[in-house]
């Protein structure tokens, strides 16, 4: 994809309310996408009869409702909307981490500044393209902001990509672990961090601490402050832009801290995440180069997403291939996202101002 965006104004689902009333709009609005959800909570439902598995998620799920309520509130009612069990939808949240799927959602993402003010944050999501995927606004009173999020129906309110209305933009990425002690899911994280904070700072404040599963999280902000997380069981990294005004990261922890940076992943998987990874290094360094203004880079994030160039190509067409890209401006909160993947060239913006 080369020259200007064609792109439409994105009119998102969007649902009102407290936690039970949000889940049960979202289930409702979007049946038609009920069947992979119903396929993993199934096959979840039958680990569960394995002891050491049904205590891990009891201990789970006891830990997210101490430090995250909301997120297994949530969760709770979506499983009552569905008509499903509960624990088995929290399992299937955490499918990787038992086989419940195979091997898949190989994603890119960068955070850069402006020169003055906004940050930005992109993603290539890469995941078997089922069906499961949404992008809904969420409204609750209690926040005093909206938020708009690509996630998964069945899910958290964002399990992929998002904006809220107060400037804080948050994407994820999967990394392979094995065998993680009991933990938050990193979509319940970042559901609650663009539901309760304005700012990385307050974000990060939320993170520490935490016992996590595995993953990155990248943050930017409307003060255009950026920062990446690897949500490693064994250790919590952080980076933050200092000279350089920009990051990236991709599937594996590259923090010298953490154990075993291939986490039981096949030579392959871990190949291309390094490959994506020094392609992404590349292509955010040029990012911060270009003219300052926020359309031309904008226009050239997405058509860079978009590349089937090299090893490290952030669009993807295999096991994994990219179902879509969203493009995120703090200030004012914007999400440019691809309608598939975005070598196809359909794009939909959203903007709101901030609060």
């Amino acid at each position: 994809m080369t020259g200007a965006l064609n792109v439409e104004t994105l009119d998102p689902p969007h649902v009102v309310g407290g936690e039970a009333e949000r889940a049960s709009k979202v289930i409702g609005l979007l049946r038609e996408r009920e069947a992979p959800i119903r396929h993993d909570a199934a096959r979840a439902r039958l680990l569960l009869e394995d002891r050491a598995i049904r205590s891990w998620v009891d201990a789970s799920i006891a830990i997210t409702a101490k430090t995250l309520s909301d997120e297994v509130t949530y969760l709770e009612a979506t499983a009552d909307a569905l008509d499903v069990q509960f624990e088995a939808l929290f399992l299937a949240q955490n499918r990787s981490l038992f086989r419940v799927e195979a091997p898949g959602d190989d994603c890119t993402v960068g955070a850069a500044r402006l020169p003055e003010g906004s940050a930005w944050v992109v993603k290539n999501r890469d995941n078997k393209p089922d069906g499961r995927h949404i992008l809904v606004q969420y409204t609750d009173d209690r926040w005093g902001h909206s938020v708009l999020a690509h996630s998964n129906y069945g899910g958290p309110i964002a399990a992929s990509s998002g904006v809220n209305t107060r400037g804080l933009g948050a994407v994820i990425t999967r990394t392979i672990v094995q065998d993680p002690p009991p933990g938050i899911y990193r979509g319940s994280l970042m559901s609650a961090l663009l539901a309760k904070c304005g700012t990385v700072e307050e974000a990060l404040d939320m993170t520490y601490g935490l016992p996590h599963l595995g993953g990155t999280i990248t943050l930017g902000d409307r003060f255009g402050t950026i920062a990446t997380v690897e949500l490693e069981p064994d250790a919590l990294t952080v980076e933050m832009a200092g000279h350089r005004e920009w990051l990236a990261k991709t599937n594996h922890p590259s923090a010298q801290s953490v154990v075993n940076e291939s986490g039981g992943a096949d030579p392959e998987y871990l190949a291309s995440s390094k490959l994506r990874l020094l392609a992404m290094q590349q292509t955010m360094s040029q990012s911060v180069q270009l003219e300052p203004s926020w359309p031309v880079i904008e226009s050239w994030i997405a058509s860079r997403m978009s590349s089937h160039d090299g090893d490290g190509a952030p669009c993807r067409h295999g096991k994994s291939p990219t179902v879509n890209t969203a493009v995120i401006l703090c200030d004012p909160p914007t999400m440019l996202t691809s309608v598939g993947p975005p070598c196809e060239g359909q794009w939909q913006r959203w903007s709101a101002e901030l609060v």
